[in-house]
């Protein structure tokens, strides 16, 4: 299934391990931080404020206006470009984690979901960009643009910003990232100020992209907090701690939030009880984070991962995808229980790559069955808009919200569709990750 995939060469940076000496910051500061963007009247419940941070939206709802281009993106069209993400991740080509060759995974097509806002530059300019757990560097389009720019968004002007230079590198500071589909974006590295709220961090490098090809969805650029050294995470290790969690967003008129740092123990409070052991690093060619899924247990039936899907078994948490994937005898027998617990409901018509679908028209108090995704040593039991994926133009059908990949060697994925409405917390630093319930409607 494998792909072509090139990336030149991205240098190693001089003064990277001096980076993190500029951006100190005191707990006090950190917890007193206000949103950076205002309350949006259709985004927001009556209990905002509760907790901090940057607010993320769904880019194809209501709540990502001014980006209205999105606004009716059919389900059809955001299934598609789902798939090839997961497909991506699959083909991805990852050398050294210091720069020859380090993976700046984009999202393909546009598929990434979710949009927050950051500032860039000296004074500062506002960018809103997609939200990826599966990309490390920063990348925003920026003038002059020879090839792609959406010049209806803003766009970064380094010669506009008193605190922009170039990146000192050993060979070159070119990145260029080109996909099976067609997609690319490419340019050079750069180093400015970012701001987060009120926080700046300065030296921060990001890709200052001159040729893109693809649709961003009306982002200006990737907001990338994977595990690798270019990440936002790592380069304001020392203000944020490696520490981050975020809520995304389940109804089309509801926020979510990412936060850092102090703001993030505050939102989250992780158990201790329930933190999940996370590995960084490589997998079968992606750069991510990983856990261990032991099983999965819908209605009363547990699914152990056993027969010929390896133990035990690795999946990335990555928001990038809507849709998680399985390797296909674990689906096969999730989708053999469903049915079971389904059985009562007339079937519908296959939709969209999902394959397990139902006709609820008239069960107007019919909730999913109810799923349990076991890793190490902790339980995920799923909001139940986490079980079944709901037809935009068809209420009345729902979908398993699951699919299979087409080898059992392909990446397993937990999408986005699985941790809505979950505070999700990494802690990066002790390798450990928790989903916490509450969610984020009361932003």
């Amino acid at each position: 299934m494998a792909q072509s995939h090139h990336l030149s060469a991205i240098c190693p940076f001089l003064f990277y391990s001096a980076l993190f000496l500029s951006c100190v910051y005191g707990a006090r500061e950190l917890a007193e931080i206000n949103p950076l963007l205002p309350p949006a009247s259709p985004c927001f419940t009556s209990a905002k404020g509760q907790f901090q941070g940057l607010q993320i939206v769904n880019k194809y709802e209501p709540c990502s206006s001014p980006l209205s281009l999105e606004k009716s993106r059919p389900n059809q069209e955001v299934l598609l470009q789902d798939q090839f993400r997961a497909r991506l991740l699959d083909s991805l080509e990852v050398v050294d984690e210091y720069g020859e060759g380090i993976q700046l995974p984009l999202t393909s097509r546009g598929d990434g979901n979710f949009l927050v806002t950051v500032g860039v530059g000296t004074p500062k300019r506002d960018f809103t960009l997609l939200f990826d757990t599966g990309s490390d560097a920063t990348w925003i389009q920026c003038e002059p643009c020879s090839a792609g720019c959406n010049h209806q968004i803003p766009i970064f002007y380094p010669s506009s910003s008193s605190s922009f230079s170039n990146a000192i590198c050993n060979i070159t500071c070119d990145y260029s990232m080109n996909y099976h589909d067609g997609t690319y974006s490419s340019g050079y590295y750069v180093v400015d100020t970012l701001t987060i709220q009120s926080d700046l961090h300065p030296n921060f490098i990001f890709g200052c992209a001159q040729k893109i090809h693809g649709d961003f969805g009306g982002a200006v650029g990737l907001l990338g907090v994977g595990p690798g050294n270019l990440s936002l995470v790592a380069q304001t290790d020392t203000g944020y701690f490696r520490v981050f969690c975020y809520c995304l967003p389940a109804s089309e008129n509801s926020a979510g939030y990412l936060s850092f740092g102090v703001q993030a123990f505050e939102n989250c409070q992780p158990d201790e009880n329930k933190l999940i052991p996370i590995s960084l690093g490589l997998n079968q060619n992606a750069y991510s984070y990983f856990v261990t899924l032991t099983g999965i247990t819908i209605g009363q039936q547990r699914l152990d991962i056993s027969g010929n899907v390896s133990s035990p078994l690795k999946a990335i948490i990555d928001s990038g995808t809507s849709i998680s994937r399985l390797p296909f005898s674990l689906y096969s027998a999730l989708r053999q229980a469903f049915r079971r617990l389904m059985s009562q409901y007339p079937t519908a018509s296959p939709s969209q790559n999902f394959d397990t679908c139902y006709n609820l028209e008239g069960q107007n108090n019919w909730t999913p069955p109810k799923m349990v995704l076991h890793f190490e040593g902790v339980d995920l039991d799923l909001d139940p808009s986490a079980v079944t994926f709901r037809e935009k133009d068809n209420n009345a059908q729902v979908c398993l919200a699951f699919m299979a990949n087409e080898n059992d060697s392909d990446l397993t994925i937990i999408g986005n569709q699985q941790h809505r409405e979950m505070n999700v917390f990494f802690d990066i630093s002790n390798q450990k990750l928790a989903f916490t319930s509450g969610g984020c409607s009361n932003w």
